[in-house]
């Protein structure tokens, strides 16, 4: 039993090591997929991140949800202020905050601009991956504003199947 355990790690290692992001049609098919079993083994979760992180940082993005990487799993990766990776896992939030419209890019869409409408100041509640040292799933509740606010907001919107260009207006921007 531990075998066949360790061979579809690995196999999910090296799935992992290809990952690359999806598009949109792709991203809303991975919904149909089977739920991921990433979150049974806490350092797959940790590869899955790391990798995630990675992609941000290649395709100058800010976050990425793991569904435009075709994996069927409520869970984001979003490169905050100085670099810190923030990773949320069945993240929900409460707006606390006041309304405000945003202009936010969608890659799926070659980077259009879209306005949205979203809370400046928000209330997380979830799991975070810790990310420094061992990795470790804690169950989390922070309350964050601007930047990251809508971050979180935007990504949960694609937990929930929402996309931009179905939900906001596109703008022209310079």
């Amino acid at each position: 039993m531990a075998e066949s355990k360790m061979q579809c790690n690995t196999e999910s290692f090296q799935s992992i090591n290809n990952l690359f992001i999806r598009s949109l049609s792709e991203a809303k098919e991975s919904r149909s997929l089977p739920h991921s079993n990433f979150t049974s083994d806490i350092y797959l979760l940790f590869s899955l991140a790391k990798k995630m992180a990675q992609l941000i940082e290649k395709e100058n993005l800010q976050s990425l949800h793991a569904i435009f990487c075709g994996i069927n799993l409520d869970f984001f990766v979003i490169k905050a202020h100085l670099g810190e990776i923030i990773a949320l896992l069945d993240a929900k939030y409460d707006e606390v905050g006041s309304k405000i419209k945003s202009i936010e890019h969608a890659f799926y869409k070659n980077r259009k601009s879209f306005l949205a409408e979203r809370n400046d100041k928000i209330l997380v509640r979830g799991k975070r991956l810790v990310m420094d040292g061992l990795p470790e799933l804690k169950d989390f509740e922070q309350t964050f504003d601007k930047d990251i606010a809508l971050l979180i907001q935007h990504e949960i919107d694609h937990q929930n199947g929402l996309f931009l260009h179905e939900t906001s207006i596109e703008v022209e921007t310079f």
